[in-house]
């Protein structure tokens, strides 16, 4: 069972999700995410209605998520947003790490 449920987590990233926008995340739901490497971003729900709005409205509409900089806008950046996260979890998403690998310190650097 723990298998498949990871296979469920993991599709996200199998389908190309990197970042998923909505206005909460249930903590369970976010924490799945960060822990396989999907950021959840939350914005305000005006925000996301106006994301869905443009999404709907513009084939191949795009956004640039900037973690380092914890931003989200549009192409042009004639819209800018941004979004919180923890400095522990941008760390490990940064540098491609999960969430034990982070603790463990490179041979030679004790």
């Amino acid at each position: 069972m723990a298998r498949a449920a990871n296979t469920r987590r993991g599709a996200l990233l199998d389908y190309g999700f990197h970042a998923i926008i909505a206005p909460s995340f249930a903590d369970i739901f976010s924490s799945n995410c960060l822990k396989n490497g999907v950021l959840p971003i939350v914005l305000q729900e005006a925000e996301v209605d106006r994301l869905f709005y443009e999404v709907t409205s513009c084939v191949g509409y795009r956004l640039i998520v900037d973690l380092p900089a914890q931003t989200v806008a549009t192409t042009d950046h004639s819209w800018v947003s941004r979004f919180e996260i923890d400095e522990f979890s941008k760390y490990r998403l940064l540098n491609g790490l999960d969430r034990h690998s982070a603790y463990i310190a490179p041979r030679g650097q004790d």
